[in-house]
């Protein structure tokens, strides 16, 4: 699941109960109400056209806080607990699969 995660487009993550953007070469901690709020709003409703605003988001994101260099090794120092990967495994396809409809990538 990690090597997927960090192959894909960068979105918003619920870890237990703390929101971070991780992706493709990002792994930032998300304290962006806004990008928290999309992210349940998404989570409740999950539209096509809510769905892309919220992938645009998630690109600003990264295009103002940037990359970071060791994205998967800040990850792991999370330690996150299995319930939780659990859970952004889920999350993980659930946006793979807007993604397919959508025909993002």
């Amino acid at each position: 699941m990690l090597e997927e995660l960090f192959k894909t487009h960068p979105f918003v993550y619920d870890c237990d109960g703390d929101y971070y953007v991780i992706g493709e070469g990002i792994c930032w901690y998300c304290s962006d109400s806004g990008m928290v709020s999309d992210f349940n709003k998404f989570k409740k409703d999950k539209n096509e056209k809510l769905f892309k605003k919220f992938y645009a988001k998630c690109d600003q994101f990264r295009d103002t806080y940037g990359y970071n260099q060791n994205a998967d090794e800040e990850f792991t120092a999370l330690s996150l607990s299995k319930g939780a990967l659990e859970d952004i495994e889920s999350q993980l396809n659930d946006y793979s699969t807007m993604m397919k409809k959508t025909g993002l990538k």
